[in-house]
């Protein structure tokens, strides 16, 4: 009866908030990849994609390995870049 409880739960809470990531530069000037669209919403729905601080919204569950994806389609090292994950309303991602 728990474990069934305890199944239900997580169903709910993952169809409420999508596990997402904000990632912030460290460098000066605004990152411009209008050229890599395309390939930015194939990990991710962006909810927002300005100056310094980018909010995607994933299916990826890994940080480690959205550090990489993201790394290989912008071209920019790892240390140029942070990211910290976060839990984001249902809403924000439409």
């Amino acid at each position: 009866m728990l474990k069934l409880a305890s199944k239900f739960y997580t169903k709910l809470v993952n169809l409420i908030y999508h596990k997402g990531y904000v990632i912030e530069f460290k460098t000066e000037k605004e990152p411009n990849f209008k050229k890599l669209n395309y390939l930015l919403n194939t990990i991710g729905s962006w909810i927002t994609k300005q100056d310094k601080l980018w909010i995607c919204t994933s299916s990826i569950k890994d940080k480690d390995e959205f550090i990489r994806k993201f790394s290989k389609i912008t071209k920019i090292p790892e240390e140029e870049f942070t990211i910290e994950e976060r839990y984001f309303p249902f809403v924000l991602k439409y």
